[in-house]
C-alpha cells in the first residue's frame, strides 16, 4: 500500500471523479487482492 502521501492531504473534491474511480477501482489490485 503505497499512497503519495500528497494524496491524503487532498481536500474532497480536488481529484477529478474518474481519478477517484480509478483508485478506488485499482485499490484491491494495490492491496494483494483481486487483479481485475
Amino acid at each position: 500500500m503505497d499512497f503519495p502521501p500528497i494524496w491524503w492531504l487532498m481536500p474532497y473534491g480536488f481529484v477529478p471523479d474518474p481519478i477517484r474511480y480509478w483508485v478506488l477501482e485499482n485499490a484491491p489490485c494495490w492491496l494483494g487482492g483481486y487483479c481485475p
